[in-house]
């Protein structure tokens, strides 16, 4: 199963990087975490359609539903600042195995800002030697690299409205940059 969404018109287009298709990834446990839970396939990670973080595509789609079973897409739309208030819609569109389906998608943006900072506390350790490791296969890339992968995972987090802890490459002795 493959599902677009190009987008979604209303009073302006929210489209491009704002508009995300994650596949919802299921984890089949085999004993349960609480006495008396039960075991099979919960649903876990989201696995996106693209990236955020490299911009690269990713193996979300297109993806299997075993007969008889469901499986679920996440859509999340990033409303730009500058959005006018009103209704926006948009289509998925699914295709399988020759088959087509579309899926009416329906948002209203309203007259109101999110503070940029979360309003419950949080704090996830990043820690820069893993984000090269990640992307670069070695603990220890430049600095200029490290920065300007964990700017994005900074901006990242600051859509999502988490706040990481250990999120700045280690400086020596000049703190110009950091300041900055």
């Amino acid at each position: 199963m493959r599902p677009r969404l190009p987008g979604l018109e209303g009073p302006a287009r929210i489209s491009g990087a704002d508009v995300t298709l994650y596949r919802v990834a299921y984890l089949n446990t085999t004993r349960p975490s609480v006495q008396g839970e039960a075991v099979g396939l919960w649903p876990d990670g989201l696995v996106p359609d693209v990236d955020e973080i490299a911009g690269e595509e990713r193996r979300a789609f297109p993806f299997d539903v075993p007969s008889r079973e469901a499986r679920a897409i996440w859509v999340d739309v990033h409303v730009p600042m500058d959005a006018p208030p009103g209704e926006y819609r948009g289509t998925v569109a699914v295709t399988a195995q020759g088959y087509a389906s579309e899926v009416a998608v329906r948002l209203t943006v309203v007259d109101a800002a999110l503070p940029s900072t979360p309003s419950l506390a949080t704090a996830f350790l990043l820690w820069p030697p893993h984000v090269c490791l990640a992307h670069t296969g070695s603990p220890d890339c430049s600095v200029e690299q490290q920065e300007e992968l964990l700017a994005r995972y900074q901006r990242m987090a600051l859509e999502h409205r988490v706040t990481l802890s250990s999120a700045f490459p280690r400086v020596a002795q000049d703190w110009s940059a950091f300041d900055a």
